[in-house]
């Protein structure tokens, strides 16, 4: 079974109400905030964790006493190819970044006609949408980009949370978003800064000097003077231009003011401990 198989959309039943959170909120949350992930520090520090993390091999295993036995079968199986389109290092690597990004993220198992688990799909709703059933069952309401919606028991999801602390069901701030506002400061310097630096560059290929005739010339006469110069700068190979009695270079000096590495580097590492 596909996940898009999986995921038509299910008949809500009319008795279900919003689940009930502590905060007085409703619990409707999306999934995007500020975008960090544009930054390339950002996704430099991601990256080194995601690449440990896909370094993992999940186990299937039984406690019985103080040991950890593992156990072969089906649903060892479903962890070393999880599902149709993934590896077992796909699938952790989607869940890493989801859970670093936008500090949470899912996972839907698929579970065949016997209940039996068959695959893992990571999935990124853009919004999620805590419901409560008749029977007092904690559901959870999940809309896609396509605008496909499917409602599932919160039971039978798997939910890592980062930063689960301030939101009753979700990872981050009090709205379950990402809470960037801390590192954004850091991330827009650091943008500033290497922007800076851009210009800077730049500017160092600009004008260096300024040919001055000591005569008066019509347009004509100046088009033809720049045409010679700029094919005499072309030719040249020495680094050493003539002129004549009409003409007097005037250099003009360019101080390029660069942000030093020290700063840069501070930023950068300030970026990085963001992320352990």
């Amino acid at each position: 079974m596909g996940l898009l198989d999986f995921l038509q959309p299910k008949k809500r039943q009319e008795r279900n109400k919003y689940a009930q959170m502590l905060s007085g909120r409703m619990p409707i949350f999306s999934q995007f905030g500020t975008n960090i992930y544009a930054s390339d520090v950002v996704q430099q520090a991601v990256y080194c964790i995601v690449q440990e993390v896909k370094k993992l091999t999940p186990r299937h295993v039984r406690r019985i006493s103080s040991d950890v036995v593992p156990v072969p079968g089906r649903l060892q199986s479903v962890l070393d190819a999880p599902n149709a389109v993934m590896t077992t290092a796909d699938m952790l690597e989607k869940i890493a970044w989801a859970y670093y990004i936008n500090y949470n993220a899912w996972v839907i198992p698929v579970r065949d006609s016997a209940g039996k688990i068959e695959a893992y799909w990571p999935v990124n709703p853009r919004r999620v949408t805590y419901i409560e059933d008749a029977a007092g069952r904690l559901g959870v309401t999940m809309e896609f980009q396509d605008g496909t919606e499917t409602t599932l028991l919160y039971s039978d999801l798997i939910h890592p949370k980062n930063h689960y602390f301030v939101n009753d069901y979700m990872g981050g701030d009090a709205n379950g978003q990402p809470d960037n506002a801390a590192i954004l400061e850091t991330v827009e310097l650091n943008h500033t800064l290497m922007h800076g630096v851009a210009k800077g560059l730049k500017a160092s290929y600009a004008v260096n000097g300024v040919v001055k005739y000591n005569t008066m010339l019509d347009d004509g006469t100046m088009k033809e003077n720049i045409k010679e110069l700029t094919d005499r700068i072309q030719a040249n190979e020495s680094g050493f231009l003539g002129m004549d009695l009409k003409g007097e270079f005037i250099p003009i000096k360019n101080e390029i003011k660069l942000v030093d590495k020290d700063t840069l580097a501070f930023i950068d590492e300030k970026i990085l401990r963001h992320f352990g």
